[in-house]
């Protein structure tokens, strides 16, 4: 019997891609519905770009040059939360367990 411990531990997920294009109306009702999904701290940080063709595989080719070199070759481009959260900002953040105080 495997303990949740161990499957969790264990586990794999695996994607394979199809080369087949996405129909443009799936992507714009998948961004349609991202727009409802919730973020750290519900900021909304994110943007999105979508691009195919000769701009996706130059892209991809900068991808695979620089996974190779791990976490150190990718710095954040912002802060996701201010450096100081001041009063009932921090308590909130600190309360429900996102980190600790340093």
């Amino acid at each position: 019997m495997t303990t949740v411990t161990e499957a969790v531990a264990s586990r794999r997920s695996i994607r394979s891609f199809l080369q087949d294009p996405v129909d443009p109306a799936t992507l714009r009702t998948v961004l349609e519905k991202a727009q409802n999904a919730p973020s750290g701290g519900n900021v909304q940080p994110w943007n999105a770009h979508v691009i195919s063709g000769e701009p996706l595989a130059a892209l991809l080719e900068s991808v695979a040059q620089i996974l190779p070199q791990g976490r150190s070759a990718h710095s954040p481009e912002y802060a996701i939360y201010p450096a100081e959260l001041a009063g009932a900002y921090s308590e909130r953040r600190y309360g429900v367990g996102e980190c600790t105080p340093h």
